[in-house]
């Protein structure tokens, strides 16, 4: 039996009917748009969590809030978690079906297994369904105490493209680089605190590209502010509930050419 996208939503966020979480409205005003009806993109996210025996789950669901008498277009996807510890390893597998494309015969797949006392990480992202695939491969190891900081080692396999890469990153108290480096590309990223509440990080590639990026700590959240000269700026403000993202072309910019997002996370109950 096909079920519709609506069904599915029903099964997968009211199976669960203890320890219920609050459900939150998010109202975002999208692609520059600002018209009062048009630019409006209100969604209701909400998921729930809990144990059964030694597994520990998680689902939850996005479902546009909007006028309609098309009610199974509403869901906008679903996601479902389910994880346990073995042996030292934390094992998990989540699900995520994106119901925006109209289809049910696909999920994509995210296969994690960590351990804590090695500091070690395995990922394997795959896509499930009519074209089942493995689509990239990831590990993770970190090395504590490496020059007053932590060195962590991260390649990276793309099976699709056959091709991969290799994140190098070192975080110590006030400073941290990361350099992603591939057969044809490389970018090295050194970030410094130079204040309490400001960091600053440039980044440069070996195809030329520049940016620089800096964050101020507000009380309630932060300004972060990217400039990629004769590229684009980016700025994203996020305070408490709110999170504004305003992006503009360097060259030539008009009002025209700015995008503006802006979010408000809405708590029910």
């Amino acid at each position: 039996m096909k079920l519709s996208p609506l069904a599915v939503l029903l099964l997968n966020c009211g199976a669960v009917s203890a320890g219920i979480e609050k459900p939150h409205l998010s109202v975002s005003v999208r692609d520059g748009t600002f018209s009062p009806l048009e630019g409006l993109d209100p969604s209701v996210k909400w998921s729930t969590s809990g144990s059964a025996g030694d597994f520990d789950y998680e689902v939850g669901c996005d479902v546009a809030a909007r006028a309609t008498t098309d009610v199974a277009s509403l869901p906008k996807s679903l996601f479902a978690k389910v994880g346990r510890n073995v042996a030292g390893w934390g094992l998990s597998a989540r699900a995520d079906v994106d119901l925006d494309v109209d289809s049910l015969d696909h999920a994509d797949i995210d296969v994690q297994a960590s351990n804590d006392d090695l500091d070690l990480e395995l990922k394997v992202f795959a896509t499930a369904g009519g074209t089942s695939s493995v689509n990239r491969l990831e590990i993770s190891k970190g090395f504590d105490d490496v020059l007053d900081g932590k060195i962590s080692v991260n390649p990276r396999y793309d099976v699709q493209s056959s091709s991969g890469d290799v994140v190098l990153s070192y975080d110590g108290e006030k400073t941290g680089a990361k350099l992603v480096a591939s057969m044809d590309d490389q970018t090295l990223t050194v970030s410094r605190q130079i204040t309490d509440d400001d960091t600053i990080a440039p980044s440069v590639s070996s195809s030329g590209d520049v940016s620089i990026q800096w964050k101020r700590d507000l009380d309630a959240g932060s300004i972060t502010t990217t400039v990629k000269p004769k590229d684009s700026i980016n700025v994203k403000w996020e305070d408490g509930a709110w999170t504004a993202n305003i992006e503009a072309p360097m060259d030539g910019m008009s009002v025209e050419d700015m995008s503006v997002n802006v979010k408000r996370k809405i708590d029910f109950f």
